[in-house]
């Protein structure tokens, strides 16, 4: 996972501005108050703070920015790609907290603005992910399957068939399916995840490639293949002796 008011003021007489002064004046306020808002936030320091947080467990901190970053939403320009920024980061703050039903909300947001401006860019392709992800926390399993097809709709032609990104979301699919009883996918979802790894062998490393062996042994165990649940749980167990 993972991946961080103005007010318009006018003349008391205002038969003296005709329409395109009044617009004009907005504009340029709502343009001075993104100006503003990008120097208190930039995208850096808000990715930086996350880290930082996050690796220190400080849920509160997280919780907290999370909070500013929703309050200075009445200052950003509406459905601007910054006001899909601020959402996407206000709902990796809710998820890394744990608060998860409110992460899905910011996080939703965040796609379907950058969908109406037609901005399919690395961030939202990340905003599908994280969604997958929150949903997995909350054992929606089914939701976790589509939203992670997605993700493997729009970042393979990103990423690459045969990287870490793709790797990885077969490895949610693999538990997602397991879950809903639906071996035959399992199945499938698995063979594709070792086909990545036979062509590229850093595409999991440490805990991700110990999470794919883990996974794929509880599925054949749940499907009574005793002998393949071995093998692979195996390769897990000495994945994280070796890390």
């Amino acid at each position: 996972i993972i991946t961080i008011s103005g007010v318009i003021c006018l003349s008391s007489n205002i038969s003296e501005l005709n329409s395109d002064t009044i617009a004009d004046q907005e504009q340029n306020k709502q343009i001075s108050n993104q100006s503003n808002l990008n120097k208190s936030f930039p995208r850096e320091r808000i990715i930086y703070a996350i880290q930082t947080l996050a690796s220190r467990k400080d849920t509160t901190g997280l919780l907290n920015l999370g909070d500013s970053l929703q309050k200075s939403l009445a200052s950003v320009i509406p459905d601007s790609s910054r006001m899909a920024e601020f959402y996407y980061y206000t709902g990796i703050c809710n998820i890394l907290a744990a608060k998860y039903n409110v992460a899905l909300l910011n996080l939703k947001q965040s796609v379907e603005i950058k969908r109406q401006l037609k901005m399919i860019d690395d961030q939202f392709t990340k905003a599908i992910y994280n969604i997958g992800s929150a949903y997995s926390y909350l054992g929606d399993d089914i939701n976790v399957i589509n939203y992670m097809l997605e993700y493997l709709r729009i970042a393979t032609p990103i990423y690459g068939e045969n990287s870490p990104e793709i790797a990885e979301t077969f490895t949610a699919l693999i538990s997602a399916s397991i879950e809903c009883n639906d071996y035959e996918k399992f199945i499938e979802y698995t063979f594709k995840a070792l086909g990545i790894l036979s062509n590229n062998n850093k595409a999991l490393e440490g805990y991700a490639l110990s999470n794919l062996y883990s996974s794929i042994g509880a599925g054949y165990a749940r499907m009574g293949d005793y002998a393949k649940a071995r093998i692979y749980l195996e390769k897990a167990e000495s994945v994280i002796k070796t890390n």
